[in-house]
């Protein structure tokens, strides 16, 4: 029989924190592909975000998200994904900066910006932050709408749930 642990199983008043488990991918990767059709039901019947994460948590994980993905289009997310960053990402970025950028002033504000708080990096995780950012300036988009952010030191466990948007945010630690 399980049972709660208290203060007085330790020797201080203080409860240690709860640490998260830790799973194995590939176990994850199975689990979410044999309840995928479950998966679609709650999901395409409506469920809130909030619910979905209490009952399939691991559609909230990079691996258990990737699985789904993969199930449900036969197309690797991450694949995919950096694929077609490579393939493409250097001429979005150079539109949005020599031409979306002289004709839309959000762009413009938004690249001035991203200059001066990070210089002149070249590196490749840099250039996917900035696309995303200048993006959601040319078409209008408030930051604050996709990104939530939280302290440097901010553990997962830590977040305010109830801070969270209603839709599908990141969580980025620092500023």
């Amino acid at each position: 029989m399980k049972r709660k642990a208290t203060s007085d199983d330790y020797d201080t008043e203080e409860v240690p924190p709860r640490k998260e488990p830790v799973f194995k991918t590939h176990d994850v990767r199975t689990l979410v592909q044999s309840t995928y059709y479950t998966q679609r039901v709650y999901i395409n019947k409506g469920t809130s975000i909030k619910t979905l994460g209490q009952e399939w948590p691991f559609l909230f994980r990079e691996v258990g998200m990737a699985a789904h993905f993969q199930k449900l289009t036969g197309v690797s997310l991450m694949e995919s994904f950096l694929a077609n960053v490579d393939k493409k990402g250097r001429r979005l970025l150079d539109f949005l900066k020599s031409v979306a950028a002289p004709k839309n002033k959000q762009v413009l504000d938004a690249l001035i910006k991203f200059q001066t708080e990070r210089g002149q990096s070249d590196g490749y995780l840099e250039d996917i932050i900035q696309m995303v950012c200048l993006l959601l300036a040319l078409f209008g988009e408030q930051k604050e709408n996709l990104f939530h952010f939280v302290e440097d030191t901010c553990l997962a466990q830590e977040v305010q749930m109830e801070k969270l948007p209603a839709t599908p945010c990141i969580i980025v630690c620092g500023k």
